[in-house]
């Protein structure tokens, strides 16, 4: 059984993990029900949750209809990729980093380099900048930065289908761990914001190509 007062949490968990095994995406409509049923609580409790997570954006209320993944437009997408860049910068380049943890950034990019599947290499590449952030002590601007990730997941799960695109992310990444390496925490923010922000005409080309303003 969940605890209560971690249930937010849980409950953002376990929608970004629906996205990443392809079972939920953009302006689909959350089941109560079913989502209660895999958590193991009763309805009450997730709705709670929900509607704290509508404050944050990750979920929308509309009303007499029920909680919904929002969906997602060409500003939208862009202010949160810009505050994503400009945090990340800030945690990078006030952050520590042992020999530990850049050996783990490169066993990542080692891992996300030889990965043929999109999903996988989307894991990776999380998993990439969750270490870059893992001894940033701001708690709550770590916090910020991973409801924000979740609103864009989607975005980047495309981003990660086209071959050039990570090419050059994976470059980029390189980059970051070798600025990291010379501690060169300057550097290494500046191609940290740069990776984020390359995403931007990536954006704006695919939802020129979609209707609905949807990926």
């Amino acid at each position: 059984m969940i605890k209560i007062k971690s249930l937010r949490s849980e409950v953002k968990n376990h929608l970004q993990n629906k996205m990443f095994n392809g079972k939920i995406s953009f302006g689909e409509k959350i089941s109560l029900t079913q989502l209660s049923t895999e958590l193991g609580v009763s309805v009450t409790p997730v709705r709670e949750a929900l509607t704290q997570l509508a404050q944050s954006n990750i979920v929308e209320i509309i009303p007499n209809r029920g909680f919904f993944i929002p969906q997602m437009n060409t500003k939208d997408a862009i202010e949160i990729y810009e505050i994503i860049a400009n945090l990340e910068y800030l945690a990078v380049e006030n952050s520590d980093y042992s020999e530990l943890n850049i050996h783990l950034l490169r066993e990542t990019q080692d891992k996300l380099d030889k990965s043929n599947s999109s999903i996988v290499s989307l894991k990776l590449d999380f998993k990439f900048h969750e270490i870059l952030l893992e001894n940033y002590s701001n708690i709550t601007l770590k916090t910020i930065l991973h409801d924000l990730k979740i609103r864009i997941f989607l975005y980047e799960y495309h981003f990660m289908k086209i071959n050039a695109l990570v090419v050059n992310s994976s470059s980029n990444h390189r980059r970051i761990i070798k600025h990291i390496e010379a501690r060169d925490l300057v550097l290494a923010a500046n191609e940290v914001k740069e990776n984020w922000l390359s995403s931007i005409n990536f954006i704006k080309t695919e939802l020129i190509n979609h209707n609905n303003n949807q990926i």
